[in-house]
């Protein structure tokens, strides 16, 4: 579990978490914006599960 939340803190302390389910994909194709939408997908669920993850460099 430990792992999984140090994972979660070096993605979603950027902010993705708060804009990434509002790009837009229309400008991808084909297997590409699959994999982005996937992706997209992942991290609104991984910000919604482990909520504010704080900064990496706090101790």
């Amino acid at each position: 579990m430990r792992a999984r939340l140090v994972r979660a803190r070096n993605v979603l302390q950027h902010g993705v978490a708060r804009y990434v389910d509002e790009v837009d994909l229309s400008g991808l194709r084909g297997d590409e914006r699959t994999r982005a939408e996937a992706m997209r997908a992942r991290l609104v669920r991984l910000g919604r599960e482990t909520g504010d993850v704080g900064f990496s460099l706090e101790g």
